[in-house]
This record gives structure tokens, C-alpha cells and sequence, in this order.
């Protein structure tokens, strides 16, 4: 197939039709944004922005890329579908109906599956990435909501955040080997391992219970819940696993405190730093150098943090709602 290259200067396409970034040059940010039903391509840099628009479905509200970085999953949760785009040619080639109210996503490490949680009922589509078609439907067999997946480094289980419940599978048998409740009051939203399949967080908006979890990836056994008062925002894990990010939306449904971002330690969960925020955000990624950190800033566009000291470096303004962030493998 011929190579489209993208029309940004920073970025290339090899032989094999791959983009490439050139060393020196900032990531492009894909970012979901729920308002204008698209996902836009942003240069982060000083002086960049929106270098592309993408029209998916209604409401599309996470992003999920293949580990090769050939493909972008998009879930329409105002369409019940999820947009395939090819990330060369920045095109839909596929739209996939799926289970009710499609959001939170994981695929796995070989690029064979990926696994939608469908919010509007209690189960999981599976969709093959080489028929673009749901090969399998999970039911949890719970009387709740999925609300987010995320599947254990080395692809051996995938974990289920239900309202109220964490529900593990085999892969790829689809078997059940836990089931737990979770600490009341939690609603997880967003989860993710540690690179090393040790711990697992789960973030919870959950109104003024707002917390984030860790559970062991090994025993199951919860290591810690941090209560925020406020309702939780996004979640973020640093490449090398060594920090995670969260934080909560303040004053937001009669709550109180300021809008504030958190790094903590990956392993222990110790707030490590805290920094106020001007906007509520939600979806958020570390940069491949565990540098910088970009979030999905809500009515405020995109915002670029550095990781360490967790200053606000610059905003991106993109119009609609942006809801979530994510990066090429």
C-alpha cells in the first residue's frame, strides 16, 4: 500500500509505512474530543497545534491504539460503535457496532483483541483487529455497569472495574478466577498496571468520594485507597512505572478544594507532589521520556504539564470537550 505522509514537518513515514517521529521533535497528542465528534491530532510543541481533525462517531470518549500504532479504537458511546481509524492515513476504515454505551478500552500485547467495556449494561465486546468485527461477547455476570478495563502486561487476564465490583478473566478463556467488591462508594473510571503487572490502579469519580485505588496484580489484595473528597480525575502511569498521576476536580457538585493534579510514587502510592490546575481534566498520558505530561483539559483543550515539578507549561485550545489523551506505542 502507498505511504500517505502526515503534513506536520516533525514527522515521517519509513518504508514500511509506519510514522515515525524525528529525534528531538514533541510526540503528536491524539485527543479524543466528545463535542465535535472527532479526534484531533495535535503538535504539543510551542508554537503547534491542531494538525488534523478526524470525524468518528457521537461521543467518542477514550482512545486505544494497537501496540504497532497501525490503528486508533475509538468508542462512540452516543452510537454504540467504535471507530477504527488508520493512523497513516488519518482515515475511519472501519465502524464496529458494539454492546451499549462503549467506553473505557484495552488491547492486548499481540494486537489481536481488543476489549470494550459497555457502560450501558454489564458486558465487554471483544473485537478482532483483523476482521474489525466483535468475535465475542463477555457477560460479567454482575448486576452492574462495566465501567473500565485494562488488561494485566503479558496478557494473561483481564481485569473489570465494575459499579461497585473488580472482576478478573483468564485470557484467552474468558474464565473467572476473582471477584471482589470494591471499597463502598467506588466507581472506577479508569485503571492501569504498572508496566511490570504488580499493582493496578483504579481512579474514581464516585461525587465527593472521589478516590483512587491500588490493588496487588498477583494476590488481588487492595494495598491502598486514597480518598480525595472531590470527585477523581484521569489516570496516568510513567513508562518506566515509577510515578503515577491522578488528582481530583475540587469544587465540582457542591465539593470543595481546588482543582488539583498529584504524582505519586508507582509502587507505594505516596503522594509525592501536589499543584493546582486552572480547569478540570480528564484523560491523560506520560511521554515516552516520562517528561512531560499531557491532559485532556476539558473545555480548556490540551494541556501540557512537566512531570517533575508538575508546572503548567501551555494550553491548546481545540474547541468542544476534550475527554481523552493518548500516544503512539
Amino acid at each position: 500500500a502507498d505511504c500517505v505522509p502526515p503534513p506536520e514537518t516533525c514527522n515521517g513515514v519509513d518504508d514500511d509505512c509506519d510514522t515515525v517521529i524525528d529525534e528531538g521533535c514533541d510526540p503528536l497528542v491524539w485527543v479524543a474530543n466528545s463535542a465535535l465528534n472527532a479526534v484531533q491530532v495535535v503538535d504539543p510543541a510551542v508554537g503547534g497545534g491542531v494538525v488534523a481533525t478526524i470525524p468518528v462517531g457521537t461521543n467518542p470518549l477514550r482512545l486505544v491504539f494497537t501496540p504497532d500504532g497501525r490503528e486508533l479504537y475509538v468508542p462512540n458511546q452516543g452510537a454504540d460503535t467504535v471507530s477504527v481509524v488508520d493512523t497513516v492515513t488519518r482515515v475511519v476504515t472501519a465502524t464496529i457496532v458494539v454492546g451499549p454505551g462503549p467506553r473505557s478500552m484495552a488491547a492486548t500485547p499481540d494486537g489481536a483483541r481488543v476489549y470494550v467495556a459497555c457502560t450501558g449494561g454489564q458486558t465487554v465486546s471483544v473485537i478482532g483487529t483483523a476482521t474489525h468485527a466483535v468475535v465475542d461477547t463477555l457477560d460479567t455476570g454482575l448486576a452492574a455497569r462495566v465501567l473500565a478495563v485494562a488488561i494485566r502486561p503479558g496478557g494473561s487476564q483481564l481485569w473489570t472495574a465494575n459499579d461497585g465490583y473488580l472482576r478478573v478473566f483468564s485470557l484467552p478463556a474468558h474464565t473467572v478466577v476473582y471477584t471482589s467488591g470494591w471499597t463502598d462508594g467506588f466507581v472506577a473510571s479508569r485503571a492501569q498496571f504498572l508496566p511490570d503487572g504488580s499493582v493496578f490502579w483504579a481512579s474514581s469519580g464516585c461525587g465527593c468520594c472521589g478516590n483512587v485505588q491500588r490493588y496487588s496484580g498477583t494476590t488481588y489484595a487492595q494495598l491502598s485507597d486514597r480518598r480525595w473528597g472531590s470527585p477523581s480525575t484521569g489516570l496516568a502511569i510513567s513508562p518506566d512505572g515509577s510515578a503515577a498521576y491522578g488528582g481530583y476536580w475540587g469544587a465540582l457538585g457542591g465539593c470543595s478544594g481546588p482543582v488539583t493534579l498529584v504524582r505519586m510514587n508507582g509502587a507505594t502510592g505516596t503522594v509525592a507532589l501536589s499543584a493546582p490546575l486552572p480547569k478540570p481534566w480528564g484523560g491523560a498520558v506520560v511521554s515516552p521520556d516520562g517528561a512531560t505530561l499531557y491532559l485532556a483539559s476539558h473545555d480548556d483543550g490540551l494541556s501540557v504539564v512537566d512531570a517533575s515539578t508538575l508546572a503548567l507549561l501551555r494550553t491548546f485550545a481545540l474547541g468542544g470537550m476534550a475527554e481523552d489523551v493518548a500516544l503512539p506505542p
